[in-house]
């Protein structure tokens, strides 16, 4: 839970998490289960944190950021705490109206290259021509010494967002191959940044990239270079002259993920033990209703499973003897083992002879999926045809 105390620690953790952080605004005192869910489902990409307006001790929060206290508001912020990014407020937050609105906003407006899967997720191989996309990569440090190179290549990625482009940075000391790769280990960049312009070719790791001629200071003729770089881009892609294949790159998080799982595990088990005695039941009622259809289907699987289990036990062989003195009238619905191999283990084939007494139930109330085979016979030509029916639908019967 935020309050005035911890909201600026929480919202500037975004370099650290490498993560955009979400505030929910709402005059409930215990957090909403479906937040609490949602927060769940997007733990690998967003931080989440819930402010009770009510609340003494949020006032400052509230006022800062001119939220309604009767209206549920949902605000997400990247880079800049002093502003949120994105906004969107309902009198009823919908699962669906909450998927957008963070799916639209999972990645910061610069993310840091931390692993693969986010290379592979914000730099996408091409699909087509006409679904080019770009990456344009800082190669960096850490340190105050290149904070001024970040904060412009900042300032330029939000001034020139487009859908075609993806502003990322990597640190070159936690992804050496990688930096090395691009930079050809060139004297020119020791100590400095640089950015690259990059499209993935295949999932083998195969680039074709251009990086630019200087180091990048962030200045403003660095700007204009850029810039003018991805303007020709949009018209001529073979501006992308040099080609490499890259390793995967390190997952950076791999030593803490197993501890963070854990316990973002263990918080959110305790969150929903919390909700089943201080929520409301009206909240509770679809987790409830999904608990119980559940254990429903189950329970019904199981029932009907114990009574096939006894049919089949009921409908035994029957034995040898029995066999040989029944060959009279039996011979129209029952047959011997030895007679075919097609013959089912319990050792007969029902007919039903269809009367005026079952026509109704067999034929005009037939269930939508079921069928009867009705075979028209003679006194004469009963026995012998009735046997060789039964044999033939044999492989066609339950």
């Amino acid at each position: 839970k935020i309050t005035d105390k911890n909201y600026i620690r929480f919202l500037s953790d975004w370099r650290k998490d490498n993560k955009p952080h979400v505030l929910l605004f709402d005059h409930m005192p215990v957090v909403p289960l479906l937040y609490k869910l949602t927060a769940f489902a997007y733990r690998d990409y967003l931080s989440f944190g819930y402010v009770y307006v009510g609340l003494r001790g949020t006032e400052e929060l509230s006022s800062q950021y001119n939220i309604n206290v009767y209206t549920p508001t949902m605000m997400i912020f990247k880079e800049h705490i002093d502003r949120p990014a994105d906004v969107v407020q309902a009198r009823e937050m919908k699962k669906q109206l909450i998927d957008d609105f963070l799916s639209q906003n999972k990645f910061l407006m610069v993310a840091r290259l931390t692993s693969q899967r986010l290379f592979q997720e914000l730099c996408p191989v091409k699909k087509s021509h006409r679904q080019r996309k770009y990456c344009v990569v800082l190669l960096t440090g850490e340190g105050e010494k290149f904070a001024e190179a970040y904060e412009a290549f900042l300032t330029f990625a939000v001034a020139n967002t487009k859908d075609t482009l993806k502003f990322v940075y990597i640190y070159s000391d936690r992804q050496p191959e990688f930096a090395d790769a691009l930079l050809m280990d060139e004297e020119k960049y020791h100590g400095k940044s640089a950015v690259v312009i990059l499209e993935r070719r295949n999932n083998a790791g195969k680039i074709a990239y251009k990086a630019l001629e200087e180091a990048w200071q962030g200045s403003k003729e660095d700007n204009f270079i850029l810039l003018d770089l991805l303007d020709q881009l949009r018209t001529d892609p073979g501006l992308l002259s040099s080609e490499t294949v890259v390793a995967d790159l390190n997952d950076e998080l791999a030593p803490m993920f197993l501890i963070r799982w854990f316990y973002s595990t263990m918080d959110y088990i305790s969150d929903c033990w919390d909700s089943l005695f201080h929520s409301n039941w009206r909240e509770m009622m679809p987790l409830l209703s999904l608990l119980f259809s559940a254990l429903f289907i189950l329970f019904g699987t199981v029932i009907v499973q114990a009574f096939s289990d006894s049919s089949d036990t009921r409908d035994t062989p029957p034995s040898g003897k029995e066999e040989t003195t029944t060959k009279t009238e039996k011979n129209d619905t029952s047959f011997s083992k030895e007679s075919n191999s097609r013959i089912p283990k319990k050792g007969f084939v029902e007919v039903t002879e269809l009367t005026d007494i079952n026509y109704t139930s067999n034929l005009v109330r037939l269930r939508p999926g079921h069928m009867n085979v009705v075979l028209i016979l003679s006194n004469s030509t009963k026995t012998p045809l009735l046997q060789k029916f039964a044999l033939e639908v044999y492989t066609f019967t339950g």
